[in-house]
């Protein structure tokens, strides 16, 4: 769990407190603990609790949460203002310009209690009889609805890739007289994906008795940490024929006429063509001239020289600048230009005047 995400849980039970008029003193303590904890460096799972209380602006309450998270996944203050809070509220927390005072506005007067059903009330026009909504802020409320759940289970192919090859690990080791290999989308390395697919010569009915803890059902769809996990049956003898076909895009395998071949490589030689990793076979120029590929005139991890779009942890990033500076360092960038949001970008926690002159 990196610091970001300890911190963000301490924004959450910050925001939920308010929403149910709780201490305003300790609602202050907790948005203060998750401005410290999202700037600070060093990894605070690694930390025991007397380190912890070391930190300037961190106490003994909340080192104790941060103990309590790194253990369960989740400490008790949280899980209690959890379980007063419809599960619906927590989506519309993360409309932009909807604080908590304001939902708590929306779900008291209107009944509200899930982006759909603010939704409706948009479109009947009720969110303009509140105090403090008018028509920009209720077109505002609906294009950013719109787009939420336009993109609903779709994930960020940097983030769902670590997850994908952990669940690959365990299903090896526990299966390993079985093959197992990431395809689709996410092999092709797709900016955004829906899911996990993996293509396997094991009987399904054989993954989910022996690792019934791996997985979740929900109408009848597998998950996995959340993400939807698609299995895709090896029915071939050819595992690797498999690979390629279910790997994809279509148009891609199209110009193969013999799938004969113990790897992939193998495959690609036997139709007089170079081998081309996955995450060029969407290319348009590849797929219409796949015999003239040239892996050398793409760029290369090493054409890399610097980095010009960074967000530190001063407005919504993760890291410090000198931690990113290090980072480029050990890359042996040129460069790095560091872009944090400004002061319009106040849901993003964007900089104001004072602050960029304290940052400098």
């Amino acid at each position: 769990m990196t610091n970001r995400e300890i911190a963000k849980k301490f924004d959450l039970l910050a925001k939920l407190m308010e929403l149910h008029d709780d201490n305003p003193f300790k609602i202050r303590s907790f948005r203060n603990a998750y401005n410290i904890l999202r700037q600070t460096g060093t990894p605070l799972i690694e930390l025991n609790y007397d380190e912890l209380v070391e930190i300037p602006g961190i106490g003994k309450a909340i080192a104790s949460k941060i103990i309590e998270l790194r253990d369960t996944g989740s400490f008790s203050a949280l899980e209690k203002m959890l379980e007063k809070t419809p599960p619906g509220i927590l989506d519309l927390l993360k409309l932009k310009g909807l604080g908590p005072k304001k939902i708590k506005l929306i779900w008291q007067q209107l009944g509200v209690e899930s982006l759909g059903e603010l939704e409706y009330a948009i479109k009947e026009n009720r969110l303009t009889l509140l105090k403090g909504f008018g028509k920009k802020t209720q077109d505002n409320i609906l294009k950013q609805i719109e787009f939420l759940v336009s993109v609903k289970g779709s994930f960020l192919f940097h983030k769902i890739l670590p997850i994908a090859s952990k669940l690959l690990d365990k299903l090896k080791y526990q299966f390993s007289g079985y093959s197992f290999e990431l395809t689709g989308d996410l092999r092709r390395y797709f900016p955004i994906v829906t899911g996990i697919d993996i293509l396997t010569d094991i009987p399904f009915d054989k993954i989910f008795k022996e690792t019934p803890d791996y997985f979740d059902i929900k109408d009848g769809d597998i998950y996995f940490n959340e993400i939807k996990v698609q299995f895709v049956r090896n029915i071939e003898n050819s595992f690797s024929k498999d690979l390629l076909i279910s790997t994809g895009p279509k148009l891609f395998v199209d110009n193969f006429n013999n799938f004969e071949g113990e790897s992939e490589q193998e495959i690609f030689l036997n139709n007089k063509l170079p081998y081309i990793p996955p995450v060029y076979r969407d290319n348009e120029v590849i797929i219409d001239n796949p015999s003239e590929f040239n892996e050398l005139k793409y760029i290369q991890q090493q054409d890399i020289k610097g980095v010009i779009h960074n967000h530190t942890v001063w407005s919504d990033g993760s890291n410090s600048v000198e931690e990113l500076a290090m980072y480029c360092k050990e890359k042996g960038y040129d460069y790095l230009v560091v872009t944090d949001h400004s002061k319009s970008a106040f849901y993003a926690n964007g900089l104001n005047l004072d602050r960029i002159e304290y940052y400098l």
